[in-house]
């Protein structure tokens, strides 16, 4: 696969990780 097109996968994913992961935090805090 190009280069941008993985690039733009990792970023995305490590969005939706981030995201998650905060939702997580304020619905348990």
């Amino acid at each position: 696969m190009p280069k941008e097109i993985v690039i733009t996968l990792c970023s995305l994913a490590a969005a939706c990780v981030v995201a998650f992961s905060m939702a997580a935090f304020v619905a348990h805090h």
